[in-house]
């Protein structure tokens, strides 16, 4: 047996051959274990990320909750006091104005008593100066009919009297 192979040989080979399927079979069976761990470890992240997740959410929901009624509290407190400083200052403002219109109403009622006691004053001249008319037109009539025997100015004409008096003429005597 020379040109051919021996039992020997051959048994070798069909052992090495065996040897190889078996490493391969291994080896095959190994990475199909690696890629389902693989893939199990995939679905077990996703899971975790997909639990993690939700739980972010879910605390972010929270959170926004919180700060939304916190900030829903800060705006009624902001708003209570605009509230309370516009009543405030209206008040104020209502105040100064109730005081400028009594000090216009103290003024004018002032200026008005003064007013009348000028008013009165001016009567009361008037009146001086109708009865210092009616002296000098006494005293005129009676100058006058010293003069000539009859009276020279009219009863009704007080105003010939005084302008005559003013220019220091003698009032034109009626024709009888």
């Amino acid at each position: 047996m020379e040109g051919g192979l021996n039992f020997f040989s051959v048994t070798v080979i069909v052992f090495i051959l065996a040897l190889i399927g078996v490493f391969a079979m291994a080896l095959i069976m190994y990475l199909s274990s690696l890629v389902k761990s693989a893939y199990q470890i995939r679905i077990e992240m996703r899971a975790d990320l997909d639990e993690g997740l939700k739980r972010i959410d879910d605390e972010l929901n929270k959170k926004g909750r919180w700060l939304k009624r916190d900030l829903l509290e800060e705006v009624d407190k902001i708003r209570a006091n605009t509230i309370a400083d516009f009543a405030r200052r209206q008040s104020e403002l209502y105040e100064e104005i109730r005081k400028l219109i009594a000090g216009v109403d103290a003024a004018l009622r002032q200026d008005m008593s003064g007013m009348g006691e000028n008013v009165k004053n001016l009567l009361d001249q008037a009146h001086a100066l109708d009865h210092r008319v009616k002296g000098i037109r006494r005293d005129l009539q009676h100058v006058m009919d010293a003069r000539s025997g009859t009276p020279s100015v009219p009863a009704g004409d007080p105003a010939g009297v005084v302008d005559s008096i003013g220019d220091g003429t003698v009032p034109p005597k009626k024709a009888p």
